[in-house]
């Protein structure tokens, strides 16, 4: 699986296409439709620092992936956000959250481990 594979992937997911790709991240259309074209080496890193923050994925992966994560769950918008919000919740409300999914608290996973 190439990058375009991996950002074909990222779009299916969040159900947009080229052109709306484009309009997400700013770009004209010609832009994106270019790196099918051209080939994905015409992506400068800019607009793969664009891909990385719009999808939530890392560079690293976007441009190389691996085995280990080329079956990874990609994150929608809403999802990312909702994670981001719980990293950042004090250790209380992220126990309610636990409590309210009935789901084990941070803490009692760490000492199962």
């Amino acid at each position: 699986m190439n990058l375009l594979d991996r950002l074909e992937m990222l779009m299916a997911s969040k159900g947009i296409n080229k052109k709306q790709l484009a309009e997400a991240l700013g770009l004209t259309t010609s832009t994106v439709y270019s790196w099918w074209y051209r080939g994905w080496e015409e992506i400068t890193l800019p607009k793969l620092r664009l891909l990385k923050n719009y999808f939530g994925c890392t560079l690293d992966w976007l441009c190389c992936g691996d085995e280990e994560t080329e079956s990874m769950t990609v994150l929608t918008a809403e999802e990312s956000q909702l994670l981001a919000a719980y990293h950042s919740a004090d250790p209380g409300t992220q126990a309610a959250v636990c409590k309210l999914l009935d789901i084990a608290p941070p803490s009692e996973e760490r000492s199962a481990m």
